[in-house]
């Protein structure tokens, strides 16, 4: 397998599922918990914020153990990859966009109106890699991080949430 291009690529998705899943559990890590030690946030708030960051956190981890198992069994002439990207992974997706308005709404709002939010989201940032706002944002957009593969330098790598970016008929001819 180690000319398996296939291979390779199913790896270097399982590497960027687990570091997209890394940082959408940061959220809660870092922003979460001293929200409610704060008490800046009541717990319909904090249900908002990171309700949606759940969800996605529990799919992407279902999904690399989905991956691991595959490149654990892999075999050259039969594997595939497309049942990975199944309806109920995307229905996961849309379900987030029902978090992702209202959680967007109430940040702008907590930006807006309330000071000692606004600063422990100050200081969170110097300890964090991402704003809530970028972990908030995560789901909806591609990355653009090129694949570290030397064959391929264009190659850039999407992590399956990305692909929720397509409407719904292009994405499944995408994946054909």
């Amino acid at each position: 397998t180690e000319c398996d291009i296939r291979f390779r690529l199913t790896e270097g998705l399982l590497h960027s599922e687990c570091e997209y899943r890394r940082a959408l559990g940061s959220a809660k890590e870092l922003y979460g918990g001293a929200f409610r030690k704060l008490m800046c946030l009541d717990e319909e708030e904090h249900r908002l914020l990171f309700g949606g960051l759940d969800l996605l956190q529990a799919t992407s981890k279902e999904l690399c153990t989905q991956i691991q198992a595959i490149l654990e069994n892999w075999d050259q002439e039969k594997t595939q990859l497309g049942g990975l990207f199944s309806e109920e992974l995307w229905e996961k997706y849309e379900e987030y966009q029902e978090f992702y308005r209202p959680a967007r709404q109430l940040l702008r709002e907590k930006n807006a109106t309330d000071d000692e939010f606004v600063e422990f989201c100050k200081l969170r940032r110097g300890a964090a890699q991402d704003t809530l706002e970028t972990l908030l944002d995560l789901p909806t957009t591609a990355p653009t991080e090129p694949l570290a593969q030397p064959a391929m330098p264009s190659l850039h790598w999407y992590h399956a949430g990305a692909i929720i970016m397509f409407p719904r008929q292009r994405r499944r001819s995408v994946l054909r």
